[in-house]
């Protein structure tokens, strides 16, 4: 009996402190009615007006998204039919015209999508071609302007377009003759900063501005200029492949040591370590890859080797096998003079363009250096 009480009591306090809740909650709502209904207002306004807001957005992207696919097709018809190359027909005798009307559309359309949609994502790309509008009319005043606009408002995730357009800025300057702008608009800290963009894009595109700054010098016969332009073209080409090689090899090594874990003997290590110690990774993988592989020799002729130790060391050996075979090819290459086959062996290592490696830019620095010495020698012959 004692017990039922007590779960009576214990279910009468809890209905107590129900009531009390309840009436506590009434007599607030009671007492602040109309601070909760301006409250309510406001939170129903803000949440309305977000619902417009993003309807509106969402209207405005499908219509920017829908003009600027118009405005870029006319401007991809007009830059095809400008970079055309094939033989002219009775059809295409007004061709330049054509072109340059073509042009004019395309720059009128762009224009005014910018004007109308100026802070959409499209807005930079759209503005970027709009000055190449200009320049291929050979509106370079106009189109240095244009790029200069992409370079100081573009944003954050447009910072590719925003190198180009500052190396469009000196390739206008080249048109226009003015060969010592072009070569300052070339220089590397003249291009906008690109914390977004993985360093190999940047250097991609600033390789190709050292290129042209070496012909500028070049045009305004700065000689000497040209060649260490020209030099600085191959030394960060050759001093980045060897960054690529050295961290291939290190890649090699770490994936050596994994497998070597797995062999429950002791193996030699001594020269491969003693070359690592000395930072000579190429060598001290051949050293790794050679001790490996006459282990697995060696136990053949012997027991044999456990089904997953033999997988373990084939993948390992296949990837260590095919890049020092490359490597060799290339270095031997090079001793024979044979550049592009070495650069054919290099690539197959490591793609140069993820890199951020031009190779036609190389091969070009290499022959203009190779031509401005042999000028040079014949100058001082005479």
């Amino acid at each position: 009996m004692s017990q039922k009480r007590r779960i009576m009591n214990e279910e009468i306090k809890q209905e107590d402190k129900f009531i009390d809740l309840v009436l506590g909650c009434y007599s607030f709502i009671k007492d602040n009615a109309k601070i909760i209904t301006i409250v309510t207002a406001v939170v129903i306004v803000a949440v309305v007006g977000y619902m417009v807001y993003d309807q509106n957005q969402k209207t405005t992207y499908a219509k920017a998204s829908a003009h600027y696919s118009e405005a870029i097709t006319t401007y991809k018809d007009a830059e095809k039919d400008f970079l055309d190359t094939s033989e002219p027909t009775n059809e295409t005798e007004n061709e330049d015209e054509t072109e340059k009307t073509t042009f004019l559309e395309a720059e009128e359309k762009l224009k005014a999508f910018i004007q109308k949609y100026p802070n959409t994502i499209f807005a930079d790309k759209a503005q970027y071609q709009y000055a190449k509008c200009l320049y291929y009319q050979e509106k370079y005043p106009e189109a240095r302007n244009e790029f200069q606009v992409v370079v100081d408002n573009h944003k954050s995730e447009n910072e590719l377009i925003a190198l180009y357009a500052q190396k469009a800025i000196g390739n206008c300057y080249e048109q226009e003759g003015d060969y010592t702008k072009a070569i300052s608009a070339y220089e590397a800290n003249s291009f906008p900063t690109t914390s977004n963009l993985p360093p190999q894009i940047r250097q991609y595109v600033l390789t190709g501005a050292k290129f042209n700054q070496a012909l500028c010098y070049e045009k305004l016969n700065q000689i000497e200029d040209a060649k260490v332009a020209y030099q600085d073209v191959i030394d960060e080409f050759e001093k980045t492949i060897q960054t690529g090689l050295d961290q291939k090899s290190h890649d090699l090594l770490n994936h050596a040591k994994e497998v070597i874990t797995i062999i429950e003997d002791d193996l030699d290590l001594t020269e491969a370590t003693q070359l690592e110690t000395q930072d000579l990774s190429f060598d001290a993988l051949i050293a790794y890859t050679d001790t490996i592989r006459n282990y697995k020799v060696s136990k053949d002729i012997q027991d044999g080797l456990p089904k997953e130790i033999r997988k373990r060391i084939k993948i390992y050996e296949d990837l260590a096998t095919s890049f020092i075979k490359n490597v060799q090819l290339a270095i031997e290459a090079d001793k024979m003079g044979s550049r592009s086959s070495a650069l054919n062996s290099y690539n197959r290592i490591t793609n140069l363009t993820d890199l951020g490696l031009n190779r036609n830019f190389y091969e070009r620095a290499l022959l203009n250096y190779d031509r401005l010495n042999l000028s040079a020698q014949v100058v001082s012959n005479e």
